[in-house]
Protein backbone atom coordinates (compact mmCIF):
# COMPACT_ATOMS: atom_id res chain seq x y z
CA UNK A 1 0.00 0.00 0.00
CA UNK A 2 1.15 3.60 -0.58
CA UNK A 3 2.34 5.26 1.86
CA UNK A 4 0.35 8.34 3.75
CA UNK A 5 1.03 11.55 3.54
CA UNK A 6 1.46 14.66 5.94
CA UNK A 7 -1.79 15.80 4.48
CA UNK A 8 -3.56 13.24 4.93
CA UNK A 9 -4.07 15.12 8.37
CA UNK A 10 -5.98 17.73 6.83
CA UNK A 11 -7.95 15.53 4.24
CA UNK A 12 -9.22 13.82 6.95
CA UNK A 13 -10.19 16.46 9.34
CA UNK A 14 -12.02 18.03 6.82
CA UNK A 15 -13.99 14.83 5.96
CA UNK A 16 -14.97 14.26 9.49
CA UNK A 17 -15.76 18.14 10.87
CA UNK A 18 -16.62 19.73 7.23
CA UNK A 19 -17.91 17.33 5.09
CA UNK A 20 -16.41 15.74 2.13
CA UNK A 21 -18.78 17.80 -0.71
CA UNK A 22 -16.94 16.81 -4.27
CA UNK A 23 -13.64 15.59 -2.52
CA UNK A 24 -12.96 13.67 -5.38
CA UNK A 25 -15.09 12.39 -8.98
CA UNK A 26 -13.53 9.14 -9.84
CA UNK A 27 -10.70 7.20 -7.70
CA UNK A 28 -9.44 3.67 -8.15
CA UNK A 29 -8.27 1.46 -5.30
CA UNK A 30 -6.03 -0.96 -4.42
CA UNK A 31 -8.05 -3.66 -5.57
CA UNK A 32 -9.06 -1.78 -8.63
CA UNK A 33 -12.79 -1.21 -8.35
CA UNK A 34 -13.17 2.17 -9.49
CA UNK A 35 -15.20 4.50 -6.65
CA UNK A 36 -17.61 6.92 -7.89
CA UNK A 37 -18.38 10.44 -5.60
CA UNK A 38 -21.20 10.27 -2.48
CA UNK A 39 -23.60 12.56 -1.51
CA UNK A 40 -22.16 14.62 0.64
CA UNK A 41 -22.19 13.13 3.94
CA UNK A 42 -23.82 14.41 7.43
CA UNK A 43 -21.07 15.87 9.91
CA UNK A 44 -20.74 14.06 13.03
CA UNK A 45 -22.29 15.62 15.76
CA UNK A 46 -20.68 16.18 19.50
CA UNK A 47 -17.42 14.97 18.65
CA UNK A 48 -15.21 18.44 18.89
CA UNK A 49 -11.50 18.65 18.01
CA UNK A 50 -10.47 16.10 19.81
CA UNK A 51 -7.47 13.81 18.16
CA UNK A 52 -6.50 10.23 19.03
CA UNK A 53 -2.63 9.52 17.90
CA UNK A 54 -1.70 6.48 16.08
CA UNK A 55 1.96 5.36 14.34
CA UNK A 56 0.80 6.40 10.74
CA UNK A 57 5.18 7.19 9.84
CA UNK A 58 4.32 10.64 11.60
CA UNK A 59 0.73 11.16 10.01
CA UNK A 60 -1.50 12.12 12.76
CA UNK A 61 -4.95 10.64 11.91
CA UNK A 62 -7.95 12.63 13.86
CA UNK A 63 -10.94 10.51 15.44
CA UNK A 64 -13.17 7.66 13.93
CA UNK A 65 -11.54 7.07 10.89
CA UNK A 66 -7.55 6.33 12.73
CA UNK A 67 -6.10 3.65 10.96
CA UNK A 68 -4.66 0.96 13.38
CA UNK A 69 -3.47 -2.33 11.43
CA UNK A 70 0.04 -4.82 11.04
CA UNK A 71 1.41 -1.87 9.24
CA UNK A 72 0.53 0.87 11.97
CA UNK A 73 0.48 0.19 15.60
CA UNK A 74 -0.82 2.33 18.79
CA UNK A 75 2.43 2.85 20.76
CA UNK A 76 2.43 2.06 24.04
CA UNK A 77 2.74 6.17 24.88
CA UNK A 78 -0.45 6.80 22.89
CA UNK A 79 -2.78 3.66 23.89
CA UNK A 80 -2.52 5.39 27.48
CA UNK A 81 -3.27 8.95 25.79
CA UNK A 82 -6.35 7.52 24.06
CA UNK A 83 -7.83 5.34 26.53
CA UNK A 84 -7.83 8.46 28.93
CA UNK A 85 -9.33 10.59 25.98
CA UNK A 86 -11.78 7.94 24.98
CA UNK A 87 -13.43 6.57 28.21
CA UNK A 88 -14.70 3.43 27.85
CA UNK A 89 -17.97 2.09 29.35
CA UNK A 90 -19.30 -1.55 30.23
CA UNK A 91 -21.18 -2.99 27.06
CA UNK A 92 -24.73 -3.80 28.45
CA UNK A 93 -24.82 -7.07 26.72
CA UNK A 94 -22.74 -9.03 27.96
CA UNK A 95 -20.13 -8.59 31.42
CA UNK A 96 -17.15 -7.69 31.09
CA UNK A 97 -16.68 -6.31 27.99
CA UNK A 98 -15.93 -2.69 27.25
CA UNK A 99 -16.15 0.02 24.24
CA UNK A 100 -15.61 3.82 23.53
CA UNK A 101 -19.22 4.96 24.64
CA UNK A 102 -19.88 6.25 20.78
CA UNK A 103 -19.36 2.47 19.35
CA UNK A 104 -21.26 1.21 22.10
CA UNK A 105 -24.62 3.07 21.75
CA UNK A 106 -24.19 2.37 17.79
CA UNK A 107 -23.46 -1.33 18.89
CA UNK A 108 -26.34 -0.91 21.29
CA UNK A 109 -28.65 0.40 18.50
CA UNK A 110 -27.92 -1.94 16.00
CA UNK A 111 -28.68 -4.59 18.10
CA UNK A 112 -32.45 -3.24 19.01
CA UNK A 113 -32.92 -2.51 15.30
CA UNK A 114 -31.70 -6.06 14.71
CA UNK A 115 -34.21 -7.41 17.46
CA UNK A 116 -37.04 -5.44 15.40
CA UNK A 117 -36.28 -6.89 12.02
CA UNK A 118 -36.25 -10.78 13.75
CA UNK A 119 -32.46 -10.76 14.16
CA UNK A 120 -31.91 -12.98 17.59
CA UNK A 121 -28.93 -13.89 19.46
CA UNK A 122 -26.42 -11.41 19.13
CA UNK A 123 -24.17 -10.39 21.95
CA UNK A 124 -20.44 -8.72 21.90
CA UNK A 125 -17.59 -11.38 22.50
CA UNK A 126 -14.59 -9.00 22.49
CA UNK A 127 -14.55 -5.38 22.41
CA UNK A 128 -11.12 -3.41 24.20
CA UNK A 129 -8.20 -5.19 24.43
CA UNK A 130 -5.41 -4.22 26.69
CA UNK A 131 -1.83 -4.76 25.55
CA UNK A 132 -1.35 -7.81 27.69
CA UNK A 133 -4.71 -9.47 26.43
CA UNK A 134 -3.35 -8.92 23.32
CA UNK A 135 -0.24 -10.44 23.87
CA UNK A 136 -1.85 -13.53 25.14
CA UNK A 137 -4.74 -14.01 22.08
CA UNK A 138 -1.20 -13.35 19.68
CA UNK A 139 0.13 -16.85 21.27
CA UNK A 140 3.82 -15.56 19.57
CA UNK A 141 2.34 -15.46 15.90
CA UNK A 142 0.12 -18.78 16.55
CA UNK A 143 -3.44 -17.47 16.51
CA UNK A 144 -4.35 -16.20 12.54
CA UNK A 145 -7.06 -14.56 13.91
CA UNK A 146 -5.14 -12.49 16.60
CA UNK A 147 -2.87 -9.16 15.30
CA UNK A 148 0.67 -8.70 17.10
CA UNK A 149 -0.05 -6.72 20.42
CA UNK A 150 -0.39 -3.10 19.64
CA UNK A 151 -1.41 -3.92 16.40
CA UNK A 152 -5.12 -4.56 17.05
CA UNK A 153 -8.46 -2.18 16.12
CA UNK A 154 -9.52 -3.64 19.96
CA UNK A 155 -7.02 -1.37 21.65
CA UNK A 156 -8.74 1.96 20.41
CA UNK A 157 -12.20 0.72 21.73
CA UNK A 158 -13.72 0.84 18.39
CA UNK A 159 -13.91 -2.45 17.45
CA UNK A 160 -16.23 -5.15 18.43
CA UNK A 161 -16.59 -8.78 17.85
CA UNK A 162 -20.11 -9.85 17.31
CA UNK A 163 -21.07 -13.34 17.38
CA UNK A 164 -25.10 -15.06 17.67
CA UNK A 165 -25.87 -17.28 20.27
CA UNK A 166 -25.97 -21.21 19.21
CA UNK A 167 -23.77 -20.23 16.01
CA UNK A 168 -19.80 -21.29 15.49
CA UNK A 169 -17.40 -19.08 14.32
CA UNK A 170 -16.75 -21.13 11.20
CA UNK A 171 -20.68 -20.68 10.33
CA UNK A 172 -21.78 -17.17 11.57
CA UNK A 173 -20.62 -15.76 7.80
CA UNK A 174 -23.46 -17.70 6.55
CA UNK A 175 -25.80 -17.19 8.92
CA UNK A 176 -28.96 -15.04 9.13
CA UNK A 177 -26.97 -13.14 12.10
CA UNK A 178 -23.89 -12.59 10.16
CA UNK A 179 -25.46 -11.75 6.85
CA UNK A 180 -28.05 -9.08 8.47
CA UNK A 181 -25.00 -7.35 10.21
CA UNK A 182 -22.74 -7.24 6.70
CA UNK A 183 -25.79 -5.55 4.99
CA UNK A 184 -26.81 -3.21 7.39
CA UNK A 185 -24.02 -2.40 10.12
CA UNK A 186 -23.40 1.21 8.09
CA UNK A 187 -26.67 1.81 9.19
CA UNK A 188 -25.42 2.50 12.35
CA UNK A 189 -21.70 3.91 11.75
CA UNK A 190 -20.04 0.17 11.29
CA UNK A 191 -18.10 -1.36 9.02
CA UNK A 192 -17.61 -5.30 8.46
CA UNK A 193 -13.96 -4.74 8.69
CA UNK A 194 -12.17 -7.57 7.60
CA UNK A 195 -14.62 -9.27 4.37
CA UNK A 196 -13.69 -12.23 2.06
CA UNK A 197 -11.05 -11.33 -0.60
CA UNK A 198 -9.58 -8.57 1.19
CA UNK A 199 -6.59 -9.94 3.42
CA UNK A 200 -3.89 -8.81 0.93
CA UNK A 201 -4.61 -5.04 1.95
CA UNK A 202 -5.99 -5.61 5.43
CA UNK A 203 -3.42 -8.80 6.02
CA UNK A 204 -6.13 -10.36 8.44
CA UNK A 205 -8.15 -13.41 7.11
CA UNK A 206 -11.99 -13.03 6.63
CA UNK A 207 -13.59 -11.68 9.85
CA UNK A 208 -17.29 -11.94 9.59
CA UNK A 209 -17.76 -10.95 13.45
CA UNK A 210 -15.60 -7.75 14.00
CA UNK A 211 -17.18 -4.60 13.11
CA UNK A 212 -15.56 -1.27 13.38
CA UNK A 213 -17.15 2.06 13.98
CA UNK A 214 -16.21 4.76 11.72
CA UNK A 215 -19.05 7.35 11.86
CA UNK A 216 -22.45 7.09 9.33
CA UNK A 217 -21.01 8.57 7.01
CA UNK A 218 -17.96 7.27 5.89
CA UNK A 219 -19.29 3.32 7.01
CA UNK A 220 -21.91 4.15 4.50
CA UNK A 221 -19.41 4.79 1.38
CA UNK A 222 -17.27 1.96 2.62
CA UNK A 223 -20.13 -0.59 2.50
CA UNK A 224 -21.61 1.12 -0.97
CA UNK A 225 -17.89 1.05 -2.43
CA UNK A 226 -17.22 -2.54 -1.06
CA UNK A 227 -14.17 -1.35 0.11
CA UNK A 228 -11.73 -1.36 3.40
CA UNK A 229 -10.70 1.14 5.86
CA UNK A 230 -7.07 1.31 4.27
CA UNK A 231 -8.65 2.09 1.11
CA UNK A 232 -10.80 4.64 1.80
CA UNK A 233 -8.04 6.83 3.57
CA UNK A 234 -5.60 6.19 0.64
CA UNK A 235 -8.19 7.61 -1.63
CA UNK A 236 -8.45 10.72 0.92
CA UNK A 237 -5.19 11.01 1.22
CA UNK A 238 -4.62 11.26 -2.58
CA UNK A 239 -7.84 13.07 -3.99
Amino acid sequence: MKRFFVGLTLVVLGVVFAGCDGFFEVAETESGRVMLAPTTPAVDEGYGMQQVHADLGDVEVCGYLVLVNRDNAVDAAGLGGMVAAWPTVPVSVIDGMYLHPTALAAVAEMFEAARSEGISGLHVTSGFRSIEHQTLLYDGGRNPFALPPGHSEHHTGLAADIMAVGVSQAQFGNSEQGRWLAQNSWRFGLILRYPAGTEHITGVPYEPWHFRYVGISHAEFIFQNQIVLEEYLEILANR
